[in-house]
């Protein structure tokens, strides 16, 4: 008989594969623009850049580098 080694860790891929997490994505996006002047991203604008990082889709509607942290704040509240 074979023997194993027991695993040292056990890894999940949560979001998009044990999990559907683009409502969540898109409330937090929704939360992030909120009340705020300027444009505002539709949901299927949104979509189009899931999977790159927030800094990089807050720098297209962002007025400046403060700006993207603001929103980055709030999208993660």
């Amino acid at each position: 008989m074979m023997a194993y080694a027991r695993p040292l860790a056990v890894l999940f891929d949560l979001d998009g594969t044990l999990i559907d997490s683009i409502e969540l994505i898109l409330n937090s996006a929704r939360h992030a623009f909120t009340g705020r002047e300027g444009h505002v991203p539709s949901d299927a604008e949104w979509l189009t850049g899931v999977g790159i990082p927030l800094a990089t889709m807050f720098r297209r509607y962002a007025r400046d580098e403060d700006d993207v942290d603001a929103l980055i704040a709030r999208y993660r509240e």
